[in-house]
């Protein structure tokens, strides 16, 4: 069977209409934690009961590039997150071979972080 929706005759997907596969909200939001973020944004966006139900209950993200950065849509989405790793504050310095911050992803932290009111901590 196919991991993608399946369209009913009304234009809207099975997804939106109910719990797919019938497993506990709290199930489904244990398997958001495991994704990428940006397959968790596209997870949570393909259907309401996402959105509403499972998308409050991820406790974790994983931040692995500056572009993931946007705080408003992520953290109405999110609203339960309560820890942040974000991978990307440090990057290779091609002079030396060490490591340098990011300047783009320093400059953004902040605001980002500062948009999940649920946060306890960051690394």
């Amino acid at each position: 069977q196919s991991a993608l929706p399946q369209m009913e005759p009304n234009g809207g997907t099975i997804l939106e209409q109910q719990n797919p596969h019938n497993l506990p909200v709290d199930n489904w939001a244990g398997v958001m934690r495991y994704l990428a973020f940006p397959d968790m944004l596209g997870f949570s966006a393909s259907a309401r009961y996402f959105l509403h139900d499972v998308s409050p209950l991820v406790r974790k993200l994983t931040i692995t590039s500056w572009t993931q950065m946007h705080p408003r849509p992520p953290a109405k989405r999110f609203v339960g997150i309560r820890e942040i790793s974000i991978a990307c504050l440090l990057e290779p310095d091609e002079q030396d071979g060490d490591y340098k911050l990011c300047q783009t992803t320093s400059d953004l932290v902040v605001k980002f972080l500062s948009a999940f009111p649920n946060l306890r901590r960051a690394w």
